[in-house]
């Protein structure tokens, strides 16, 4: 069993060179003249005194985890092979809270919140030696906000503020808002934002098949089902970096396969290891050690409001109150994972563990809730509850949580039928809504309301939230919406301070609460297997990829 005590420890594994936080991101800026809470991007990590110097050459091996269908990764957010070709206008640090300069050099926001300039670095070239300009920026963001037919846009909803936009010369792009918003800076930072080249982007349509970035590695080879290679850029802009040779992905698809390859030490970073993974490298007390990430991931539990039973709030308060979660976290998570909303725990738009603590589901001695969840059940029309398949996504803790969740549920009267899905048939049954009752893994795309409402709270499904979904046929799906959320979530878009956006995220947190359409009994952290010789290496949040600094130490 993991201790706490091992818990912070782990945090805090010097050797490996990992910087790591369990708070969350600070807010977008309010609107000022100099509005940026960025920093300029070091051009590389400064060595600590009596520390070994950086050394170059070298191919880092990590491993790709699912099949590769293509490599655009504004339509994907999961494929993390294609990220090293790439850059955004910014990037965080390592701290998790500090957003860094990457293709941006300043971010300048008028008084009155509605324009924003962005200066671009010069001197950047693209991989085919093209220079990058603010028309790349342009066409890239015109890609996102107003996708053509056939292309899926993941952070389309989250530049609603744009008006307009325009690049007036080479390293210069300007943003007309509709409205301030608080979210924008963030939004340039999340894993579906990365620039892209407008000359391959309009002559082909897509960057499926094209792997032709600014970062500080070029796409070499692709061999299918077995690995994707990425070789040093020579000419990035960072004439430091990067010290490696390159980064080779292997597409390994079985978990056991996976854990033997970097047990075997054939790849040197593994992510997604279960605690008793972890665990059991800890105790093969090689040069390999378990690292613990911070909390961005968690298990959902979708309740279709526009389907029975669930169509009924006080059935899904019943479900959310025979929910325990402490125990969960136990069964799930060995007791180290985090309790809370929608809102990542530990992160500045969250509630208070004892605020938390207090509200009805979270309890202890349950007692209380299971008694209002049968009487609840009862004025629905269902005192000896009912059955009702229960779809679960076949990951290891969304799959644990759902054998938990069925004997919770019994204790009031529902009966679960666990029903597992693949990846793929999880995908089409979330997307299209195919479900009464659904558990799924999430991995957030940043700590921001907005951002929880794209990921989280709304983008993934309609029939809780207002919302207007373009899907890749061309056919827009619209939500029947609830008016308060709706309400408090438009407030949120348009307010730009911080206090402001936090009180209202609070109270539409407790209204989902409340409602229980989207329950996340667990949040967990991360575990990923590093080995001894890997420097530099800086965990990167929400579906990115940054190997610039890494180093091998052999």
């Amino acid at each position: 069993m993991w201790s706490k005590k091992w818990f912070r420890m782990a945090s805090c594994l010097a050797l490996l060179g990992l910087l790591l936080a369990s708070c969350a991101p600070s807010a977008a800026p309010a609107p000022a003249p100099k509005a940026t809470q960025a920093a300029p991007a070091a051009p590389a990590a400064t060595p600590k005194p009596g520390a070994a110097a950086p050394k170059r050459g070298g191919v880092l091996n990590v491993v790709n985890d699912r099949t590769i269908e293509h490599a655009d990764v504004i339509q994907l957010t999961n494929n993390y092979h294609a990220y090293p070709p790439y850059e955004r206008l910014f990037r965080w640090a390592p701290d998790l809270k500090t957003l860094v300069y990457e293709l941006a050099t300043s971010w300048e926001t008028s008084k009155d919140g509605l324009s924003v300039t962005v200066k671009l670095r010069p001197g950047v070239k693209w991989h085919d030696g093209k220079p990058f300009t603010s028309a790349d920026v342009k066409t890239t963001v015109k890609w996102i906000t107003d996708p053509p037919p056939g292309f899926l846009s993941r952070a389309q909803n989250l530049f609603a503020a744009i008006k307009s936009y325009d690049a007036p010369d080479d390293h210069t792009f300007v943003m007309n808002l509709s409205y301030p918003a608080g979210v924008l800076q963030t939004v340039f930072s999340v894993a579906n934002t990365v620039m892209y080249p407008k000359h391959i982007l309009e002559a082909k349509g897509s960057m499926k098949d094209d792997r032709v970035g600014t970062g500080p590695f070029k796409f070499k080879r692709y061999v299918p089902n077995v690995s994707v290679e990425h070789e040093r850029n020579k000419d990035y802009w960072d004439k430091e970096l990067p010290y490696l040779d390159g980064v080779k992905y292997y597409n390994i698809v079985d978990p056991a396969a996976r854990f033997a390859a970097f047990r075997a030490h054939q790849v040197h970073r593994l992510d997604f290891l279960t605690p008793t993974e972890a665990e059991v490298i800890k105790k093969d007390g090689k040069d390999a050690q378990p690292v613990i990430t911070p909390v961005t991931t968690g298990v959902e539990i979708l309740m279709r409001v526009t389907r029975k039973p669930f169509d009924d709030v006080r059935v899904r308060k019943a479900v959310s109150l025979a929910i325990d979660r402490q125990a969960m976290n136990q069964f799930v998570a060995q007791g180290i994972g985090s309790i809370g909303l929608t809102m990542m725990p530990g992160g500045r738009w969250a509630l208070s563990d004892a605020e938390i603590a207090k509200l009805p589901g979270f309890r202890q001695p349950k007692d209380q809730d299971i008694a209002e969840a049968k009487k609840l059940l009862a004025e629905a029309g269902v005192p000896q509850g009912f059955k009702i398949v229960h779809y679960t996504h076949n990951v290891p803790s969304v799959a644990k949580g759902a054998q938990i969740l069925k004997e919770q549920l019994a204790k009031v009267g529902i009966d679960t039928e666990i029903s597992l899905m693949d990846t793929v048939e999880w995908h089409r049954r979330l997307f299209s809504e195919d479900f009464e009752l659904f558990s799924n893994w999430i991995s957030i795309m940043g700590d921001d309301p907005e951002v929880a409402t794209g990921n989280v709270w709304k983008m993934e499904r309609n029939s809780f939230f207002k919302t207007e979904i373009k899907r890749p046929d061309g056919a827009v799906e619209k939500g029947i919406g609830d008016k308060k959320a709706n309400e408090l979530l438009d407030k949120i878009r348009r307010t730009a301070d911080f206090e402001q956006r936090k009180a209202l995220t609070h109270e539409l947190d407790r209204h989902i609460h409340d409602q229980a359409p989207i329950v996340i009994p667990i949040w967990l952290p991360g575990f990923l297997g590093l080995w001894k010789e890997v420097q530099g290496y800086e965990y990167q949040p929400f579906h990115t990829e940054f190997y610039a600094n890494v180093w091998l130490n052999k």
